[in-house]
């Protein structure tokens, strides 16, 4: 939730935002990175927003997250291509976007010169939105597999969280089924408010 305001107050639509935040946990999930990594991933990407795009010591702390796979790189890429902030140059691309001198890129690509082009300011907040909120979609083939990464449990720890997560929401369905919804629930506890003090 904080993560999600941080990226509003970059200027990114609340539902974009939503789907952001669940982007990044889901690269996280595929890259094998933990919670807490995810969580810095999330904090670093916020404050890049803020600028317009994301620089090099924004995606190092991805890199160090151990987030910055191949794949990533690759997505990133193509929707950069759709929104026209990259051009193609044979198998390698080109920003369309300067740097502080003026001047594009040199050519690069998921792994070659990747980490020196985000100087010409490629990876915009648009690029960078879009692209995890495919990871967010269960609908696109990185979707998809970004949610069967989330799924799997790799860890102690992580087995302990789902634990934890399925005890709580099983708590909460349970708590439902007794006193109602919330509407529901507030009629059931106002009248025995009244009830108790005299009032009814």
């Amino acid at each position: 939730t904080s993560n999600i305001g941080k990226f509003t107050n970059s200027g990114v639509k609340l539902h974009d935002a939503v789907k952001a935040i669940q982007g990044v946990s889901n690269v996280a999930a595929i890259s094998g990175a933990n919670t807490q990594q995810a969580s810095h991933a999330m904090y670093n990407f916020a404050q890049a927003l803020s600028s317009g795009s994301v620089k090099l010591i924004d995606w190092k702390s991805i890199e160090n997250a151990n987030m910055a796979t191949m794949e990533f790189k690759t997505e990133l890429l193509k929707t950069a291509l759709a929104l026209g902030t990259v051009k193609k140059k044979g198998d390698q691309y080109i920003s369309t976007t300067k740097d502080q001198r003026g001047k594009v890129s040199a050519a690069f690509n998921a792994t070659k010169n990747f980490n020196e082009s985000l100087s010409s300011h490629w990876m915009t907040t648009e690029v960078l939105v879009q692209t995890l909120g495919r990871y967010s979609d269960e609908t696109t083939a990185i979707g998809k597999k970004a949610f069967a990464a989330a799924q799997d449990v790799k860890t102690f720890s992580q087995l302990m969280d789902t634990l934890k997560e399925a005890v709580g929401s099983g708590w909460s369905e349970t708590f439902e089924l007794i006193f109602g919804n919330f509407d529901e629930a507030k009629a059931l506890w106002t009248e025995g408010s009244n009830a108790g003090r005299g009032v009814v």
